[in-house]
């Protein structure tokens, strides 16, 4: 290469795989300068970037530069922007897949700046850098700028073109490939005829340096022989020159067969696309026609639905307002159910403590009523014992007086003392029949007080189970069963002194089982009174909790229906939206 460099002053084109340092230093000499730069795929160090950014910036006839997927870093490709941007003959500038970065856009934008001022630039290649759409719409008016940039690749990896624009795209291409190759034809031709002027115009320089030098040597002969000679180099350069233009004549001539081969590959493509593309056509003609007929009847169904919808919301607007009445009811009876369950609490309050206070009355005076019984029973007893001393003092009064009576009733009573004992064992017979007549009832009272506490502990026990608030209630029902348990006691323990003493006091038994009887009388009443109490107390409960039942299940009932009527509203709501929809 650098030998090629040295002899031949017309590389047009820089290999992608040629040692770069070396030939860049023989670039020096290269006349004609290189045309197209190809290092794609290469990975540059900072010392090539560095020297191919000089000769960018001074190589005046660089066509086309191509650093596709080059992978440079940020630093190294800056310089080759940097370097560019002082380019001002460039035409294409390929910078595919290389990851451009906010830093190196801004250079870019310094190199598209130059632009405006370069008439030559065709193409400016930037796919696969991922630039965000805000930086490529101020590319594109920079570039709109320049009046004879023409052909903008612009498009990014994650775009997509349509057919059509893809071939506009290539069909642009095409035509400015095609101007870009005229122009080069032309110069070419413009070239051609400035050699050959000025071939012709050495040729003339020759001819009159050799009539000078013929004339000069004074013989003809070495004049003819000399001329001779510079004819024949002369003829050599021209035959030289006319191969070069034969072999660029070729050259071009294979380019306008390969572009008319290709315009012509071009043409049947584009004609195969048309026939298919008319085909998409109809077949989008007839999908519209059958979109428009389905639009109709869409349209047809939405003034149908619009019907209905209208139709749903005058009776929607119907229930609603009969449900606010509904509502305004309903809250007006729960308030009045809410008010009544409010009375019934405080009813149920003011019963409890009337209730509370009754009992507590009723157990003060049922205790000054056994405790004023108990008085009359010791006072009683106490009247007893004294008529007792007082028989006593009579008895002794009486035997002391009636001593001779007595012996003279001893007469008579051992006369009649069989007599007296069949009639005092008659007599005595006759008093134990009736102790155990007493006695049976005494049993059968026993067994009427058990069965009424067990009622009375029954009683409690629902009392329990009902509520926890007449447990004070218990409390005093179990005082007065202890206070009763004890007058019990009392009585039978004074009974069975009573019993103990019946034979000296036969007398007395009557008496004591008739106050014994009213006692009992007075437990049964007691107690069924307290019994009774309980009962009604239980049943207004009862009664009370049963209409709180029934309005909890008022309240539910209602609030059920207004949940099915929310659901009703929600879902026919729902088929209102679809509709809709």
């Amino acid at each position: 290469m650098e030998e090629t460099l040295n002899k031949n002053g017309t590389m047009t084109t820089f290999p992608s795989q040629a040692p770069l340092m070396p030939v860049l230093d023989e670039m020096r000499i290269n006349r004609d300068g290189v045309v197209v730069f190809h290092l794609s795929s290469r990975n540059l160090n900072s010392n090539e970037c560095s020297e191919l950014a000089k000769r960018i910036g001074t190589d005046s006839d660089l066509f086309e530069f191509d650093l596709t997927d080059s992978y440079l870093d940020q630093k190294n490709l800056s310089i080759l922007l940097k370097g560019l941007a002082c380019n001002q003959s460039i035409q294409v500038v390929n910078l595919k897949g290389n990851n451009l970065s906010g830093d190196n856009i801004a250079l870019l934008g310094l190199v598209l700046k130059q632009t405006t001022t370069n008439r030559k630039l065709l193409s400016i290649q930037l796919e696969g850098n991922q630039i965000p759409s805000e930086i490529l719409s101020a590319i594109c008016h920079m570039l709109h700028q320049n009046s004879e940039t023409e052909i903008i690749l612009q498009a990014q990896k994650h775009q997509t073109l349509t057919l059509e624009e893809k071939l506009s795209n290539f069909q642009s291409q095409l035509k400015h490939h095609e101007e870009v190759k005229t122009h080069e034809l032309r110069d070419m031709e413009h070239d051609f005829k400035d050699r050959n002027d000025s071939l012709h115009f050495e040729i003339g320089k020759l001819k009159s340096a050799l009539d000078q030098k013929i004339l000069n040597e004074g013989t003809l002969q070495e004049k003819l022989k000399f001329t001779q000679q510079a004819l024949n180099l002369a003829e050599d350069q021209v035959k030289d020159l006319l191969r070069r233009d034969q072999s660029r004549e070729n050259h071009l001539r294979k380019i306008h067969d390969n572009c008319n081969s290709f315009e012509k590959d071009i043409r049947q493509e584009w004609i195969a696309k048309e026939e298919s593309y008319m085909r998409q056509i109809e077949d989008l003609d007839a999908k519209v026609a059958s979109m428009r007929s389905r639009e109709a009847e869409l349209k047809n169904e939405c003034v149908a639905l619009q019907g209905a919808k209208d139709q749903a919301l005058r009776e929607l607007e119907h229930e609603l307002q009969a449900k606010s009445r509904d509502k305004d009811h309903w809250e007006l009876q729960m308030d009045s159910l809410k008010n009544a369950h409010q009375d019934n609490i405080g009813k149920l309050n003011d019963v409890y403590e009337r209730d509370k206070i009754r009992l507590i009355e009723a157990n003060a005076q049922e205790r000054e009523r056994w405790e004023q019984l108990k008085a009359r029973q010791e006072n009683a007893i106490q009247k007893m014992k004294t008529q007792i001393e007082d028989l006593k003092v009579q008895i002794a009064a009486g035997m002391s007086q009636h001593k001779s009576q007595i012996e003279a009733m001893e007469r008579e009573y051992q006369d009649r003392k069989g007599d007296y004992i069949l009639h005092s064992e008659s007599k005595t017979a006759l008093m134990r029949k009736e102790i155990s007549e007493v006695q049976l009832e005494l049993k059968v009272l026993h067994q009427k007080l058990e069965s009424k506490q067990e009622q009375v502990s029954n009683l409690e026990g629902q009392i329990l189970d009902k509520t926890a608030e007449i447990a004070q209630l218990e409390k005093v029902i179990g005082g007065f069963q202890k206070s009763k348990e004890a007058l019990r006691d009392t009585i039978s323990k004074e009974f069975q002194a009573r019993l103990e003493d019946a034979e000296e006091k036969s007398k007395q038994i009557p008496v004591l089982l008739t106050k014994m009887e009213a006692a009992e009388k007075e437990i049964a009443i007691v107690v069924a009174k307290r019994g009774q109490e309980v009962q009604k107390r239980d049943d207004e409960i009862l009664d009370l909790k049963g209409e709180l039942k029934k309005q909890h299940d008022v309240i539910t009932h209602l609030r059920n229906n207004e949940e099915k009527r929310k659901a009703q509203l929600s879902s026919a709501l729902q088929g209102l939206m679809k509709a809709e929809m």
